[in-house]
């Protein structure tokens, strides 16, 4: 009976440590869950019924022995995204996840006369939630030393997107100024809306570069500024690509906005053409990520490629997009 005596107190020793464990583990749990609800909010699900029509015609003289297409699908976007059904037709050969997230569908179509247009339909049911984050201008950013891997891409520059140019560094920096908290994101969202001009559809002005320098772009313009003016501040930033349904005017139309990401937040939407800070509506579909996809050759919503083996010089392609919503 000695040998029980003699492990009494190391059983009850590692009980406790166990028990504490537990305790502390479930209080981590408890407080990390509470200061994430104060922080972001979910409110007001609508069920939209979206249908996708992409048209490409073959408006030359000869036959395209091959036609490659590729396109994003609307996927998941948790926690306030959702695609409940999804009808593609044709089906494609393919549908993938790129290094990004994106979810890309293939398609082939093999011997495409002249003046034949080739279609893919897809059709979507989706309950979106409007989503708020309650974000503390005090709240400390991360250096860039303290990300991690998967958040670095996120500061580099790349086509349109200039944050190595020495303007947008020195207008970011007199932005900023010494201010490391989450007040910097503000300060340099409220730059971009009332720096740059609205012009629709703008073919002039390209990039954030150009956007800075011109006072002028569309929602891509407002926000390729917007994200290199973060990354030059090692915030990391990310480019949309998706949908707005507009109510007063009855249609969808394609849109362009951004997302920061913040330790404890998470990636948080902001929209500088829409004054939108730490918001999404529920009217915001969320399509692609990525200012120059590369699964999709720099295109945002689609992308076909001509494969002709007999190398006719005549191939044209006519393509455009119709995209259709409707509340479920």
């Amino acid at each position: 009976m000695e040998w029980r005596q003699i492990y009494k107190p190391i059983y009850f020793l590692l009980f406790s440590v166990i028990f504490f464990f537990i305790i502390f583990l479930c209080a981590e749990i408890f407080f990390y869950n509470d200061q994430t609800i104060k922080k972001f909010s979910l409110s007001n699900p609508e069920e939209y019924e979206l249908e996708q029509n992409i048209f490409l015609i073959n408006n030359g003289s000869s036959c395209i022995n091959r036609l490659e297409v590729k396109v994003a699908i609307i996927n998941n976007n948790s926690p306030w995204q959702f695609v409940e059904n999804i009808n593609i037709n044709p089906k494609p050969i393919s549908i993938e996840i790129d290094d990004i997230g994106n979810k890309i569908a293939y398609f082939q179509f093999d011997g495409t006369k002249a003046n034949q247009t080739v279609e893919i339909n897809t059709k979507y049911l989706l309950r979106i939630y409007s989503s708020s984050f309650d974000i503390d201008p005090n709240d400390k950013l991360m250096y860039r030393s303290s990300l991690e891997e998967e958040y670095k891409s996120y500061i580099l520059p790349e086509k349109y997107i200039e944050c190595n140019s020495d303007e947008i560094k020195k207008t970011s920096n007199e932005i900023v100024g010494n201010t490391d908290d989450c007040l910097a994101i503000k300060k340099l969202y409220d730059f971009v809306r009332k720096h740059i001009n609205y012009t629709k559809d703008s073919v002039i002005c390209k990039g954030a570069l150009c956007a800075l320098k011109n006072k002028q772009g569309d929602c891509t313009e407002f926000t390729d500024l917007f994200i290199a003016l973060c990354r030059v501040r090692g915030i990391p930033a990310r480019f949309i690509t998706g949908f707005v349904e507009v109510p007063i005017m009855d249609k969808i139309i394609s849109h362009n906005w951004a997302e920061v990401y913040i330790e404890h937040y998470g990636w948080v939407p902001v929209d500088p053409t829409n004054r939108l800070f730490g918001v999404k509506p529920n009217n915001y579909v969320v399509v692609s990520y990525g200012r120059s996809i590369e699964s999709l050759n720099g295109k945002f919503f689609y992308f076909f490629k001509i494969l002709d083996y007999n190398k006719t010089n005549d191939l044209q392609i006519i393509h455009s997009q119709e995209v259709k919503i409707k509340k479920a």
